[in-house]
């Protein structure tokens, strides 16, 4: 899944991708005619977690680790929103994370 507005052009060469119990899959395009998987990330799959209502620990989920991603094009930083937390991820393919406050332009 994809937010609608992510900050940054996107690069077309390069496709994130959240594959839920296979967790982020980073597709690289540089060959459309053969894309290749060039990185990925997988959480742990199972653990325990505060409960919503904080008065204990549940067990979690194992089927759908990784539901959604949110990408900053414009800090080459992906974000994966788990089962068990929020992941910061970053990649060659990507090029080198920029640190600090976005800049707009």
């Amino acid at each position: 899944m994809f937010a609608a507005i992510q900050p940054g052009t996107p690069n077309q060469q390069v496709m994130p991708y959240a594959f839920y119990n296979a967790g982020v899959q980073i597709f690289d395009l540089k060959d459309p005619k053969k894309p290749t998987i060039g990185a990925y990330f997988l959480p742990k799959m199972s653990g325990e977690y505060l409960s919503n209502d904080g008065s204990g620990f549940e067990t979690s989920e194992h089927s759908n680790p990784v539901h959604s991603i949110f990408v900053e094009w414009d800090r080459n930083l992906v974000w994966a929103f788990s089962n068990h937390g929020i992941y910061v991820l970053s990649t060659p393919l990507l090029g080198e994370p920029k640190r600090g406050s976005a800049q707009t332009k």
